[in-house]
């Protein structure tokens, strides 16, 4: 036998070798972004799921999509698109699975739900602060407990679940809860208007 050193012989066998390395490189590349893949599209399935279960979703005339979240025993209402609406379900996939979904899941998850809301929910008008319907008004206080202030020629009552919705600008500061006993002419130095126009509008009588 010849102990001679084939050098082509050599290298053609690195070759085959680092070609055989590359090879089974790209197959596990492959085999774990197809495993990626099918883990965001399982956790937005999830989080779609879990959005329809515990939100009624509901789209705007412009075609923006809305959810109302039931939280601490109030109604609340989130722009799908929102922080507050991405938040809320970021942790009740957590409270559920106990993990926190994947980036690329919740930008799927978003919109898919925003879709529902669009071509499933009902339409319905969201106001900023006032809003008015069958003949009464509505006044969101802006509170932690997002209570409304109903206003109709019998008085004004303090809700929590109006048929309106509201939602909360940037910046919006809460106002106090109204108390009973009043009398309107201690608005009088906070206005610089004159008080007949208010005590007709009081009245429905101008």
């Amino acid at each position: 036998m010849s102990d001679e050193f084939d050098q082509e012989r050599f290298f053609q066998n690195v070759e085959e070798e680092a070609e055989r390395i590359k090879q089974q490189g790209e197959a596990k590349a492959t085999n774990g972004k197809a495993e990626q893949d099918k883990q965001t599209e399982t956790q937005a399935q999830q989080l779609a799921k879990i959005s329809t279960s515990g939100a009624a979703l509901f789209h705007a005339p412009n075609g923006a999509g809305y959810a109302d979240i039931i939280i601490n025993g109030h109604r609340e209402t989130w722009l799908i698109r929102g922080q507050g609406f991405r938040k809320w379900l970021v942790r009740e996939f957590y409270k559920r699975d106990g993990a926190v979904p994947n980036s690329n899941a919740m930008q799927s998850a978003l919109g898919l739900i925003e879709a529902i809301a669009q071509f499933d929910g009902p339409e319905r008008k969201v106001s900023v602060r006032v809003a008015g319907d069958a003949g009464k008004f509505y006044l969101d206080l802006g509170d932690a407990g997002w209570n409304v202030i109903e206003i109709d020629a019998k008085g004004w009552r303090l809700v929590q679940e109006p048929p309106v919705r509201f939602r909360r600008a940037n910046g919006m500061l809460p106002l106090p809860i109204p108390q009973r006993g009043g009398k309107i002419d201690s608005l009088r130095r906070f206005l610089n208007v004159r008080m007949i126009p208010i005590l007709c509008w009081r009245s429905h009588g101008c």
